[in-house]
């Protein structure tokens, strides 16, 4: 057929007409294809009995599909699971790192105010003591929250240190 067969009837354009009218096959062919369309649309839709819709709805290729769509449901749930899960511990640590750093700074701070005073007391080289075990501790400490913990216990220590440091000086100043 020289011309589209797709469409029919009233939805050909002028140029198809006249091809039609000029061309035998192509009109024998557009003929027979009007008369099935038309028995095609004269046609009864059937309704299958009951029971062949029941035995398909019972078929195993349905309950492979529900199987299938239970398993993506599964699967979908233990992703979204897993990708919170991991967001959380990266949230925790970025949040541990940063106490980490905060802390580490306080210390430092603390320790520059150590260094101003060139005579310690028995009690700073008491406390002194007891910052450097902390400190054999932090070396071995594994998990940041330990850390975290010892840099604190460091940090009220060395406090306690400056604290006595300024306490000295007032004793004194009398």
């Amino acid at each position: 057929m020289h011309i589209c067969d797709t469409r029919l009837g009233s939805k050909l354009i002028e140029l198809e007409l006249i091809h039609l009218q000029q061309c035998d096959e192509c009109n024998s062919q557009h003929i027979m294809l009007m008369e099935l369309k038309q028995e095609a649309n004269d046609m009864e839709l059937m309704q299958p009995p009951e029971a062949v819709w029941n035995k398909l709805a019972n078929s195993s290729m349905m309950n492979q599909k529900k199987k299938k769509d239970i398993w993506s449901y599964v699967v979908g749930f233990a992703a979204s699971t897993t990708f919170l899960a991991l967001t959380w511990l990266m949230f925790n640590n970025y949040q541990l790192q940063q106490q980490l750093e905060q802390v580490l700074q306080v210390n430092q701070n603390l320790e520059l105010q150590l260094v101003q005073d060139t005579m310690p007391t028995f009690r700073q080289a008491q406390l002194l003591l007891s910052v450097r075990k902390i400190e054999q501790e932090l070396v071995i400490a594994i998990t940041p929250a330990e850390k975290l913990v010892l840099l604190k216990k460091r940090q009220r220590l060395i406090a306690n240190m400056i604290k006595g440091q300024n306490g000295a000086q007032n004793e004194f100043s009398i």
